[in-house]
Formats: C-alpha cells, sequence, structure tokens
C-alpha cells in the first residue's frame, strides 16, 4: 500500500534564541519495522537507530522519516515543505516496492 500522509502541517518551532517552520505529515501506516530496509535502498539515506528515524537529504534541508510521520525542520514556507514532503513520499514509496520486491523473489 503506497504510503501517503493523514494529516500535513506547518508549524512554528522556538528555541532559546530563534524561531522556524517545520512541516509535519502523519502517515497513513507504521512504516517503524521497515527503516532500516528502506534506508538501505535509498541513496545516502542513513538509518539513527536511536531516533528510530531514517535520515535524507535534498539540498539544504535535511528530512527525517520516523514511524508514523516525516519532520522536515528549518523550512522557508508552506509550498516549500509541501514540495519536501511530496519528494520524501516518493523516495521512501519507490524503496518500499524495492523491499517488497525482493520479499516476493524470496
Amino acid at each position: 500500500m503506497p504510503l501517503t500522509e493523514k494529516k500535513f502541517e506547518v508549524v512554528w518551532e522556538s528555541s532559546c534564541c530563534a524561531q522556524w517552520k517545520s512541516a509535519v505529515a502523519e502517515l497513513n501506516q507504521d512504516i517503524g519495522e521497515n527503516l532500516p530496509q528502506l534506508a538501505g535502498k535509498i541513496a545516502n539515506a542513513v538509518y539513527e537507530p536511536v531516533q528510530k528515524a531514517i535520515r535524507l537529504k535534498k539540498g539544504r534541508n535535511t528530512i527525517y522519516v520516523y514511524p508514523g510521520k516525516i519532520y522536515i525542520p528549518y523550512i522557508n514556507d508552506e509550498e516549500e515543505g509541501k514540495q519536501l514532503m511530496d519528494w520524501a513520499k516518493k523516495v521512501i514509496n519507490h524503496a518500499c516496492s524495492k523491499v517488497e520486491s525482493a520479499t516476493r523473489e524470496h
């Protein structure tokens, strides 16, 4: 089943000295147990076992894929967040199809 978002939002975040926008999408399925395999199918992806997340890079942006959500910090606006989110879903879905294909072959 293709990975889709159930909910997308841009949120303001802040620390002691700065504020920034982040894009967050809740996913239609939990892909947690497949994250290490998926990271192996995506060029330049890194699986971070402590966070239980995949870290992707697209240009200057870092994208984190968690079991039930995608998180993109430091975006300029909602449009950039949507574009990056669409790219991340496309990459993850492509990796999922590779994993499913390899599983069927064995």
